[in-house]
């Protein structure tokens, strides 16, 4: 019972941890990092480029309010990227641009956390990116470059 109920804390948070701008790719909704995802506390970067790495750290998350889940990326057409901050704090992200500078993808977001002390959680911002054009992903969280991710 208690992982039933981890499990959907962990949906619910998936799907309320991003906000984006209006002109900005759309995070993921619908997500939430599993369990057994074998991510550090604190930040991770990722970048998925198919399913079987997409089923080894997401899974989907269903919520009342949410009319249909988010479809399986396109892998022949598009690759994830996702910041993940995980530990006794929530996480809010915000995405502010994404630009292709020199086959850079560059992501430039903020975050919001908010400490839980007998909380842990894992919050992602996940988004689908083309699968051409680029040869590395490079994260800017609050105006500092926080990882770059060779493709």
């Amino acid at each position: 019972m208690r992982k039933i109920i981890s499990l959907a804390g962990w949906a619910l948070l998936g799907a309320l941890c991003l906000a984006r701008a209006a002109d900005q790719p759309a995070p993921l909704q619908s997500l939430f990092v599993k369990n057994n995802a074998g991510l550090d506390k604190g930040a991770n970067f990722l970048v998925i480029k198919d399913q079987k790495q997409f089923d080894k750290f997401f899974g989907h998350a269903t919520v009342m309010w949410q009319k249909k889940k988010t479809p399986p990326p396109d892998f022949t057409k598009q690759l994830l990227v996702a910041a993940i901050h995980q530990g006794n704090f929530y996480t809010e992200y915000k995405v502010q641009g994404v630009t292709n500078e020199n086959s850079v993808m560059t992501i430039r977001y903020t975050t919001k956390t908010r400490p839980t002390p007998s909380t842990g959680y894992a919050c992602p911002m996940i988004l689908a990116l083309p699968r051409e054009g680029f040869t590395a992903v490079k994260f800017i969280e609050n105006e500092k470059p926080v990882a770059t991710l060779k493709l």
